[in-house]
């Protein structure tokens, strides 16, 4: 993925979801069918994958520098990150706070 279409998948979706994670990081495989579970609660949140192996320029424009990470975005701005140890329940409580105070809408 190109940084502008990277960039345009943001602005386009009202809360968007980014896990950085690498093909040969344990942890990042571990946790991405558990975040992939997890996600599928909230099905307005745009959920992206990106290689930070294969897109460097998203990982270093976003300041990603450990895997994983999920980023979320609301309305294009970062408004949460989840570094290294993602713990599924503060992800869990964290969107249900956001998408449930009418910003869904």
């Amino acid at each position: 993925m190109e940084f502008r279409e990277f960039q345009q998948e943001i602005k386009s979706n009202h809360i968007s979801g980014v896990y950085f994670s690498t093909i040969d990081c344990q942890v990042c495989n571990v946790v991405k069918p558990k975040l992939k579970s997890k996600m599928e609660k909230y099905p307005r949140i745009k959920l992206i994958e990106i290689n930070s192996m294969d897109s460097p320029v998203i990982a270093s424009q976003n300041m990603v520098f450990t895997v994983p990470t999920l980023i979320i975005y609301l309305d294009g701005r970062e408004v949460k990150r989840f570094s290294r140890y993602l713990d599924m329940s503060e992800i869990s409580s964290f969107l249900q706070r956001i998408t449930s105070d009418d910003n869904m809408e």
